[in-house]
């Protein structure tokens, strides 16, 4: 799922965002994905980020997450 590739290529400390604006927000998952992209680190990480979420636009995480 996009979870799980996000969990191998996030920071510690991004892990700890993410699962933090997830406990406040749950049904905003894909908010908080954006959240994370648009959070200014490693400039390659942001573009590997976006360009694995457009290959999984259709995944079933981000349409449950949509439709909440």
């Amino acid at each position: 799922t996009v979870l799980e590739i996000l969990h191998l290529v996030l920071t510690k400390d991004e892990k700890m965002i993410l699962h933090r604006y997830f406990i406040k927000n749950p049904t905003h998952k894909v908010e908080a994905i954006a959240i994370l992209l648009t959070y200014e680190n490693d400039n390659k990480k942001v573009q590997y980020l976006k360009s694995l979420l457009e290959l999984k636009a259709s995944n079933e995480f981000i349409t449950q997450a949509l439709e909440t």
